[in-house]
């Protein structure tokens, strides 16, 4: 880890959204309780002595500055059963027929009328029973639907490799469903559980509901999306509402979706709206809407974000569109930006283009970070040029290497090594992660006391706690912190990591004890608070990995976002919640 003065960091985190790698930091999961959430995740820490009287600096991060005092609580959830083992029908036993484009929706597929080599859909008795996308004349994805009488009792999606992604489950007695991945983890989009209307055919209405049984917001702010369809089910507009009607937006101000198809259904244009039916812009995407152009195959080669009068306008990557090229199979192979002419346009890190390899079922193998020239650039401050993955016979990612752009042995941007290795549980979990030199030799993970960590995962795909080893296998500390307990919001987001000694109790490490994490409305991190063994502002003297912090004693730090929602500074504040340092994210590594 980084050092700043005499002083190393005291822990490995960092989160996992944009580039970032998550290290080391997990919450705890508490046990399961069915009532209503009441507390708030992260209420603002208590001032230390002396400072009770000190006026905080108005950017000083809170739950009420993130608009989400209301949104997120500590809640563990009756989650429903876990994912099991499937067996495929015979496929002799199902009668086939082939389509172009077909567009899975929640209790069914879409599809185009036209034949073609893109999907094929087997049935039963005039019940569908399996539907899988080709390509380069392989199955990529499988979705799987079982029944319970003339009613949906689940469906599982499985990749090429007959590795299960998810499974949806339908209530006996209710018009809802809720969804599990492989790992235990929610597969819906924080909502316990989804209710859809009708019962029988594509939805025409989804409300997102909380464990409980109450409507809630999902994680883009919407209570009810409301979908108008063509006849073939395709979506032709879908319109955000509160259970009772009323209007709303997400969090992005987006209120309506408008799809133009062309005529085997694929989306060629969509536009967002707002309340008042004007164009409105995505804070995800910087655009008002997006132009997708297909190749001959029928897929996707262009997306271009599109400004308020639909001409082509410049996205959050600093670009007007993203051109992809595929191979032979139809695997994405490269990732170009361009400008509205379709010139090599470069993000603020000045990547033009992402290279990478594919194994047979389009899972990538290496990625490389190109310039506006195609050589190999860095991908970003204190990046390397090129990853090198090896998965293993799930799919699953357990080995990246690193390169600079000359093509020499690189470093984990994170941990300064060659090759960092994950271990993985039956479900896909990690459980290990350690760090190699380029001859496959154990070594430490730069300056943090050890080579190699270990988790435990609870039943829901989260980390309980993490400890550390040495290069011998021996129990060692995180410099100092033997033992790293993690807690979750009712959104499954990382609310807080507690540093532990050996014998259990909290100890604190360069003055810090614990680590808060606040979200934003969009459930973008929106600041990190550091606390004392007391629950007061940390004097922190260390650092994190991936990032750059200040040279000065810190407690808090802020990410703050242009309208288009990139990263564009970080403002860290002192234990008198004083704004001490702002950083430009275009020159420094930053909070994400």
């Amino acid at each position: 880890m980084r050092a700043h003065g005499a002083l190393v960091v005291a822990l490995m985190h960092v989160f996992v959204l944009g580039a970032c790698k998550e290290k080391v930091l997990r919450p705890m999961a508490e046990k399961a309780r069915k009532t209503e959430p009441r507390k708030p995740t992260a209420p603002a820490p208590t001032p230390a002595p002396g400072q009770e009287q000190e006026r905080a600096h108005p950017d000083y991060p809170t739950p009420a500055a993130a608009g989400t005092e209301k949104i997120f609580y500590l809640e563990e959830p009756d989650r429903g059963p876990g994912v099991t083992p499937v067996t495929l029908p015979a496929r002799g036993t199902l009668s086939w027929r082939q389509s172009a484009h077909c567009e899975p929706h929640e209790t069914g597929v879409a599809c185009s009328a036209a034949a073609g080599p893109s999907w094929k859909l087997g049935s039963r008795g005039g019940k569908l029973v399996l539907a899988e996308r080709f390509s380069g004349g392989r199955a990529q994805e499988i979705y799987l639907f079982e029944r319970r009488g003339a009613s949906l009792a689940r469906i599982t999606r499985l990749d090429g490799r007959h590795v299960i992604a998810w499974t949806r489950f339908f209530d006996r007695e209710k018009p809802r469903f809720s969804a599990r991945k492989l790992d235990g983890g929610n597969a819906l989009p924080g909502c316990g559980h989804m209710a859809y209307k009708p019962k029988a055919g594509p939805p025409e209405e989804l409300t997102c509901l909380q464990w409980t049984g109450k409507p809630m917001r999902d994680v883009d702010g919407v209570r009810t999306r409301r979908f108008k369809r063509d006849g073939r089910g395709f979506v032709i507009e879908e319109t955000r509402v509160t259970p009772d009607g009323s209007p709303m937006a997400d969090n992005d101000g987006v209120h309506r979706l408008r799809f133009t198809r062309d005529g085997e259904g694929r989306v060629v244009e969509v536009r967002y709206l707002d309340i008042e039916g004007k164009p409105a812009m995505s804070a995800k995407s910087g655009c008002h809407g997006q132009r997708r152009e297909y190749d001959d195959r029928g897929l996707l080669r262009r997306t271009t974000c599109l400004g308020p009068d639909g001409r082509p306008a410049t996205a959050q990557s600093g670009a007007h569109a993203d051109e992809l090229r595929r191979d032979a199979r139809g695997c994405v192979v490269q990732k170009s930006l361009v400008d509205a002419e379709g010139r090599p346009a470069v993000n603020r890190h000045g990547v033009h283009a992402f290279r990478q390899t594919v194994d047979p079922l389009c899972q990538p193998l290496s990625k490389t970070c190109l310039g506006r020239n195609g050589k190999p650039v860095s991908c970003g401050p204190g990046q390397p040029a090129r990853h090198v993955y090896t998965l293993d016979r799930r799919g699953f990612r357990v080995s990246t290497k690193h390169y600079d752009a000359s093509g020499r042995p690189g470093k984990d941007a994170s941990y300064k090594v060659f090759e960092v290795r994950v271990e993985r549980d039956e479900k896909g979990n990690a459980v290990g992660e350690g760090c190699f030199d380029t001859r496959g030799r154990p070594v430490e993970c730069f300056r943090t006391g050890f080579h190699r960590s270990a988790s435990r995962i609870d039943g829901a795909g989260r980390t309980i706690d993490r400890r550390f080893f040495d290069e011998k296998g021996a129990a060692t500390t995180n410099l100092g912190c033997a033992v790293r307990r993690f807690r979750y919001d009712n959104y499954d987001h990382e609310y807080e990591a507690v540093d532990l000694d050996d014998k259990g109790q909290v100890i604190e490490t360069f003055n810090k004890a614990t680590l808060r994490t606040l979200y934003d409305q969009s459930h973008r991190v929106f600041a990190v608070l550091l606390l004392d063994k007391e629950g007061r502002p940390s004097r922190y003297g260390g650092c994190f990995t991936n990032v750059d912090c200040p040279g000065l004693a810190w407690h808090a730090v802020r990410v703050v976002r242009d309208a288009k929602g990139a990263v564009v500074k970080n403002l860290y504040f002192d234990a008198a919640r004083q704004l001490i340092n702002t950083m430009d994210c275009r020159s420094h590594r930053c909070w994400h």
